[in-house]
């Protein structure tokens, strides 16, 4: 095991390693294609979200909700690199990633391909995330960790949505976040 360990260079291994080749990224438009599958097309956007932690953790839990694609912001946003693919557990290898530089100009070719556009915000106009109906085709924004989703990117929204909080610190964890408002997709889109 120490050997094992001093080829991976990770001091906890524990005894499996895997050597992938390198992600692939997907066009806008073959992720909308492929989505279109689905009776409900569901598309994560995430808007300059940093943390790899961050980003293994909703790609993890995307996957498990049934997301058709994940679409990145090319600049300021985290690597996927090996620290994201093993928080991910693998889900990377079974989901469509998708990095565009300019991302107002991707929401509106999604508004063009039938997706209602919701943007995750504490702002005062938002509505608490389990009045919206998720059983359309859905593009979900989650935005950056510190400051959330950018102001345009806010402009392009169809609806603002928001978890409700009773704590004094009224900020989840952007992973957090993502597991609560896509379980509550993958719910209403599970009842007839």
């Amino acid at each position: 095991l120490d050997r094992f360990r001093s080829i991976t260079n990770n001091p906890n291994a524990q005894g499996v390693a895997a050597k992938k080749s390198e992600q692939k990224f997907y066009q806008l438009e073959e992720i909308v294609s492929s989505s279109k599958k689905s009776l409900y097309p569901l598309l994560l956007i995430l808007d300059s979200i940093q943390n790899t932690h961050n980003v293994g953790a909703i790609i993890r839990t995307a996957e498990c909700c049934g997301v058709d694609g994940i679409i990145f912001t090319k600049h300021n946003s985290a690597p996927i690199n090996e620290t994201v693919v093993k928080t991910s557990a693998g889900a990377t290898e079974h989901i469509k990633l998708c990095q565009v530089t300019n991302l107002a100009q991707a929401l509106l070719q999604l508004k063009e391909e039938g997706y209602w556009i919701i943007g995750s915000s504490l702002s005062d106009d938002s509505k608490v995330y389990t009045v919206a109906d998720y059983k359309i085709p859905v593009a979900l924004i989650l935005g950056n960790e510190e400051k959330g989703i950018r102001k345009l990117t806010i402009n392009n929204c169809d609806l603002l949505i928001k978890i409700p909080m009773m704590g004094k610190i009224q900020s989840l964890n952007v992973s957090v976040s993502a597991g609560i408002i896509l379980f509550e997709i993958l719910r209403q889109r599970s009842t007839p």
